[in-house]
């Protein structure tokens, strides 16, 4: 079976929150990489009003064979209620990439 590639990204409300739950999965060889955004502005329906906070976007990059155990790493201690958690296929991967994906996840 061929190895693919998804990116798997969540909000925070906090930097510092992204930046703990990153480092965390790149060190239990969930991830082999997270990136960090710089603050966004998310806009969402929440309990009935319609409101805008900061947040951080992180993006992990991992194999799919990782993915389910990455998602409930995620919702295990993320600091929301409904936490964003959405995985995204990659179509193309250098095979380069994609082998040190594979290697550090291990």
């Amino acid at each position: 079976m061929e190895t693919q590639a998804v990116i798997v990204t969540s909000t925070y409300p906090s930097r510092k929150d992204a930046l703990r739950a990153g480092e965390q999965a790149v060190n239990l060889h969930l991830a082999a990489c997270a990136q960090v955004s710089s603050r966004i502005t998310s806009i969402y329906r929440w309990e009935e009003k319609v409101c805008t906070e900061n947040e951080y976007q992180l993006n992990l990059k991992t194999i799919k064979e990782k993915e389910t155990e990455l998602v409930a790493f995620i919702k295990k201690d993320h600091p929301y209620k409904v936490a964003e958690i959405v995985s995204i296929p990659l179509s193309l991967v250098s095979p380069e990439y994609l082998s040190w994906m594979t290697e550090v996840t291990q």
